[in-house]
């Protein structure tokens, strides 16, 4: 879906707790190539697989994935504090968890994760929809007050690793 704007998003609570989220008119889309695919779902399984932040940020395998999708940076960094942006910016891509300080994820400030990295020197333009509609996930389940129960990723990562086991 490549139009994830809040008209298009419909939202409901479950009886039993918990939101249900759908979403309509998918008149603008991407289809993204089963590599593509794969190379997304091993960012979603590298971030479940360092669990907590501090354990993504000191994952070399969060870092190299990340960089796997293309997305390429200009980082001067020591390499412990290009691995910890480097999480910062993926949990911000793949995940709905509130970013630890100092990061935030308003691009606008020095503290964006791509900002700490130094730039952004390449971005697969194909990535743009994706990101754009997991920022709307991510503003959704803060706006919801859900973001620290809620991990897009966890709930991703069954599937990330089913779809590496069946096309790889």
């Amino acid at each position: 879906h490549a139009d994830p704007h809040p008209g298009n998003i419909l939202v409901s609570r479950r009886f039993a707790g918990g939101v249900r989220v759908g979403l309509v008119d998918w008149g603008q889309s991407k289809r993204l190539t089963l590599a593509q695919q794969l190379r997304l779902a091993a960012v979603v399984d590298a971030l479940c697989a360092a669990g907590d932040f501090p354990g993504r940020a000191r994952s070399a395998e969060v870092m190299r994935s990340y960089r796997n999708l293309g997305i390429l940076w200009n980082s001067s960094l020591p390499i412990e504090a290009e691995r910890e942006a480097a999480a910062a910016a993926a949990t911000d891509a793949f995940d709905s968890i509130t970013l630890p300080t100092p990061f935030t994820s308003d691009p606008t400030t020095p503290t964006y994760p791509l900002a700490v990295l130094g730039g952004v020197s390449d971005f697969p333009t194909d990535l743009i929809y994706f990101f754009r509609a997991t920022q709307i996930l991510r503003a959704l389940t803060q706006h919801l007050g859900l973001s620290d129960e809620v991990s897009i990723a966890q709930e991703w990562g069954p599937h990330a690793r089913r779809a590496a086991t069946l096309f790889v």
